[in-house]
């Protein structure tokens, strides 16, 4: 047997052994008394565990540079999809779990969203750039707002996503 296959057969079954035992954690956990209460309860224990806004805004933080250098690189369909990425954490995740940054996303959905989608299918990088300079700017003012104006975004210089690699 080819050497390549017994150790891509082993890894397989390492990967799903994990993934059972993980399920049976979860399950044990829950049997002995994790998730109890009525159905709000379980909920508000399901909600606590929820990433905080900071990992999500790292999330957003790495599809912001992809879009970037999707964009430049002239591979649109990926710039779309990260943009369409940024707008489901910002709407359907952090709008849901995190109600009292609502307003503040709303703005900035507003602000940058159409500038930027109109942008990239226009296919045009010189007037990306400048919806990605708008971009960034709502951005900051968005820090602004939330007290955070420490966290400062730069134009990204390099790209660390393997679909872009050597994009700069």
């Amino acid at each position: 047997m080819n050497k390549k296959v017994l150790l891509f057969g082993i890894c397989i079954g390492l990967v799903v052994g994990l993934m059972i035992g993980s399920f049976g954690t979860i399950a044990v956990n829950a049997a002995n008394g994790w998730l109890t209460g009525s159905v709000e309860e379980k909920l508000d224990k399901l909600a606590s565990i929820q990433p905080g806004y900071g990992i999500m805004m790292q999330q957003i933080g790495l599809r912001y540079n992809d879009l970037y250098f999707s964009a430049k690189s002239g591979n649109w369909g990926f710039a779309e999809h990260q943009a369409d990425e940024i707008q489901v954490i910002l709407k359907d995740i952090l709008m849901v779990t995190k109600p009292k940054r609502n307003e503040d996303a709303k703005k900035f959905l507003a602000a940058s969203y159409p500038m930027i989608l109109d942008a990239i299918k226009k296919e045009k990088f010189p007037e990306f750039e400048k919806a990605f300079e708008t971009l960034r700017n709502n951005c900051m003012n968005c820090h602004i707002s939330q007290k955070v104006e420490f966290v400062k975004l730069k134009k990204p210089v390099m790209s660390a996503s393997p679909v872009l690699a050597g994009v700069k």
